[in-house]
Parts: structure tokens; C-alpha cells; sequence
């Protein structure tokens, strides 16, 4: 049996590229999904993009899903929930949220660039069972960093997410680690997961949207798998969703 996952980061709750979000996850049709910027507004009457996760859960064929907040970010006058989700074919179970920077949500203002790096972040590990063998699925929107160098509360959100996984089975991990490929924290990471697109992309960033030129050499989105879980094929797309590209991973199971 094959499984196919997808990790996107949906930019701001998907607020520039909805309508291609949503065209892209149907016809990818991807049984787990891990996305990161999910909004999580409940009022009505608003944008689908402030309202993401209940959005999508109502938009895609996937009837399982768990959201975890980081963040409150200010839109106007008001603070709109932000946050990392899972989708699944497969039900869910038993829902952790490891804080890795922070311990609780706050309200803050992401057009204020020099305050990023102290927003809240977090893991959210949910687990589910596929052909009578339990997955761990986690995802986590990581530190930020101004110049793309390794800080040391990314290294310390490293060795915390290197904890968390090194007595677990069937690790799935996907999102966007706000961490260069080339640092220490992913290569630590590395040597416990398999970091299934290494040293094959030059950038995990949408050019397309980015008008910066370090962002063309910066790959910051990953796709973590245990050891003992087999690869059938995975690709890149750089179908114009979000800032980020997302990555697609089809395993055996």
C-alpha cells in the first residue's frame, strides 16, 4: 500500500494563493497533509484565507485533522489564531504539542520584522494507525532568523526536536524548519531520521514570490522519515501555492 504525504507552508493562511492551493491538494490527493501558517479564525463572514483550517477541512476529501495555535497574529484590530495542522485519510489519535521556543501562545505582529524570531513555536505530533502499524505524524513551524545563519534558540529547538523523536517509531516529520539545510540542528536531526530530499535542492523557496536573492539558496523545508520506512518516490513542486515550494514524499506501508 502506498501513502502519499505532502508538506506546504500555506503563507500567511494561503491569503495570495488560495484558489491554487486548493486546485493543487485536489489533484495531488495526498492521504497526509502537514502545513504550517494555518489561520484559525472563527468568525464568519471573512476571507477563507483567516479562516484556513476550517476551510480546508470543509474543501478536501481528508476527514481527519488536528491544529495546534503558535501564535495570535495581528490583522487590523484583531488577533487571528496561526498555527501548524495535520490532515489524514487515516484517524487520529492521541495529540502532543512540544513548545520549541516559548511555552505558551501570544499575540504578536508579524509586520514588525525584528520581532519574528521571539514568536512562539511548536511541534504538534498526532498518531494514527495504517495497515496495523502505529505512524507518529508531527509537523512544526521553527525559530526564525534574520540573516539565515543558525541562532541558538535554533539549536536549541534542534536538540529539543532531536529528543522528542529518538525513542519513537515510525517517525513522519514535515514542515518548515526555518533552518537551513546546511546547519548543524538539521544534520544532528539527520543522523537519527532520514532526511529524504538531502543535498538535492539548490532552494525550498518559491522564487516566483520571493524578491530577495538569498531566499534562492535557502532550503528550509523538510520531509523526516524513521529509518525503517521505505521510499517509494518524492518530488518538489514548484506549482505557484505559497512562497515555499512543497514537498511530496510516496512511502510503502
Amino acid at each position: 500500500m502506498k501513502i502519499k504525504i505532502i508538506n506546504l507552508n500555506l503563507w500567511l493562511g494561503g491569503q495570495h494563493t488560495w484558489d491554487n492551493i486548493l486546485e493543487y491538494l485536489r489533484h495531488e490527493d495526498p492521504d497526509i497533509i502537514f502545513l504550517q501558517e494555518v489561520n484559525n479564525s472563527t468568525k464568519k463572514d471573512v476571507p477563507p484565507y483567516l479562516t484556513s483550517y476550517a476551510s480546508l477541512q470543509r474543501e478536501l476529501n481528508l476527514p481527519y485533522s488536528e491544529y495546534e495555535t503558535q501564535f495570535n497574529v495581528k490583522y487590523g484590530d484583531e488577533y487571528v489564531p496561526r498555527g501548524v495542522a495535520i490532515f489524514s485519510r487515516f484517524p487520529l489519535s492521541n495529540k502532543f504539542v512540544v513548545w520549541l521556543y516559548g511555552n505558551v501562545t501570544a499575540d504578536v505582529d508579524d509586520s514588525d520584522i525584528e520581532s519574528i524570531p521571539t514568536f512562539p513555536r511548536n511541534l504538534l505530533h498526532c498518531q494514527t494507525e495504517i495497515n496495523n502499524t502505529r505512524y507518529n505524524l508531527m509537523t512544526l513551524q521553527g525559530v526564525w532568523a534574520h540573516d539565515g545563519r543558525e541562532t541558538e534558540a535554533q539549536k536549541q529547538m534542534g536538540q529539543k526536536i532531536v529528543d522528542y523523536v529518538a525513542d519513537k517509531e515510525n517517525v513522519i516529520l514535515g514542515g518548515d524548519f526555518n533552518v537551513n539545510e546546511k546547519t548543524e540542528s538539521i544534520k544532528f536531526l539527520g543522523k537519527h531520521l532520514t532526511n529524504v530530499f538531502k543535498s538535492e535542492r539548490v532552494t525550498s523557496f518559491n522564487m516566483a514570490r520571493k524578491n530577495k536573492p538569498g531566499y534562492g539558496e535557502a532550503v528550509v523545508d523538510f520531509i523526516f522519515l524513521g529509518p525503517t520506512i521505505k521510499v517509494v518516490s518524492h518530488y518538489s513542486s514548484d506549482k505557484d501555492v505559497s512562497d515555499h515550494q512543497s514537498q511530496v514524499v510516496i512511502i510503502e506501508v
